[in-house]
């Protein structure tokens, strides 16, 4: 693995050639913990079979990327540098109050610019920046059939779940379907039974 470089438009960090991010070589231990736990890597890997995430991690720390292109919180994505990129990133970002909202309103900003965002959140249909952010840009809702337990942390997470998947104006036809989707399911049947976190 190469040492991380800034990359001349966006902001962020590119690693080198590199195919997988350093999320994959780095130690559950070393993941962390708050707002930079990582995304169980069974439930990041369904999903890139699914949208290969052209774009990078948007909400990453440097122990927990899961893409050779990603973003941190001191290096956060600009935008307007993604206008009519048509790509798709990945989002798992920081749940502390003040962090997800700022998080909701890049996801928003990069779908008005035309671009495509898978993301991970806790469910609260009722939190502000869901229902006044994020929920107006959402095509679809995929309620998680199991709890997670995300890479660095030794026990489940407290909450339930959903994979949502935000997407430009022209693609957008009012309220997000919602659904039950069953990833552990697939993950088992498709891709293995082995689920490492």
């Amino acid at each position: 693995m190469t040492k991380p470089k800034e990359i001349e438009h966006g902001g962020g960090y590119e690693l080198g050639h590199a195919f997988r991010g350093p999320g994959y070589k780095t130690p559950t231990a070393d993941v962390g913990d708050g707002d930079n736990q990582g995304t169980p890597l069974w439930l990041f890997n369904l999903l890139r079979e699914e949208w290969l995430f052209s774009g990078g991690d948007l909400f990453a720390a440097h122990g927990n990327a899961l893409l050779g292109r990603y973003w941190t919180e001191d290096r956060p994505i600009i935008a307007r540098d993604y206008e009519n990129a048509g790509l798709t990133f990945w989002a798992n970002p920081p749940y502390s109050r003040g962090n997800i909202r700022a998080a909701a309103e890049t996801v928003r900003e990069l779908t008005e610019l035309g671009n495509r965002v898978v993301g991970l959140t806790r469910a609260e249909p009722t939190a502000e920046w869901w229902w006044r952010t994020l929920r107006p840009v959402c095509a679809e809702v995929r309620l998680l059939d199991t709890r997670l337990t995300f890479r660095g942390q030794p026990n489940l997470y407290n909450f339930p779940c959903w994979v949502w998947v935000a997407v430009p104006p022209m693609h957008r036809r009012g309220e997000p379907h919602v659904w039950f989707w069953d990833a552990s399911e697939i993950h088992d049947k498709f891709i293995g039974k082995e689920r490492t976190h």
